[in-house]
């Protein structure tokens, strides 16, 4: 996988969509399955549209249960600028579902962005939000 985070549409029905949900730091990574109701993913669209407005601009997203005490399985995402020149990060807390030993696994893990890559992913997760197909990828930067 490339550096950064990436949703794909896996399965819908009339209420619900299932979302494989993955990121990779370069050093860090994890995946996972979440489902979302129809018109979720246009939501967190909404939400992330215009992002940065200002340097300290930090937006929140939540899939499923992660971090809830509830079901296992989720994401929970910050996209979150630092420092006067509005540097742009995503934290992402990736939850695994159960699997056969019984044991879900997690992952936070963090890596810089740039603004017009958040642009790009909220014009995919718009889209794939609506036709309830595709793939939506928020690139990462790499910094050596």
């Amino acid at each position: 996988m490339n550096i950064g985070l990436e949703f794909q549409e896996i399965w819908n029905d009339a209420d619900m969509i299932g979302v494989r949900v993955s990121s990779w730091n370069g050093t860090f990574g994890g995946a996972t399955r979440v489902y979302v109701g129809i018109g979720r993913l246009e939501q967190a669209a909404a939400t992330l549209h215009g992002f940065p407005h200002a340097p300290s601009d930090s937006r929140e997203l939540k899939f499923a249960g992660v971090g809830m005490g509830g079901a296992p399985g989720g994401v929970g995402l910050r996209i979150y600028c630092i420092g006067g020149a509005a540097h742009a990060w995503l934290e992402a807390r990736i939850e695994s579902v159960y699997d056969l030993a019984g044991a879900p696994q997690s992952v936070v893990l963090s890596l810089p962005i740039e603004p017009a890559a958040v642009d790009l992913f909220v014009d995919q997760l718009h889209r794939a939000g609506a036709s309830r197909s595709g793939i939506a990828r928020l690139n990462g930067v790499v910094r050596l």
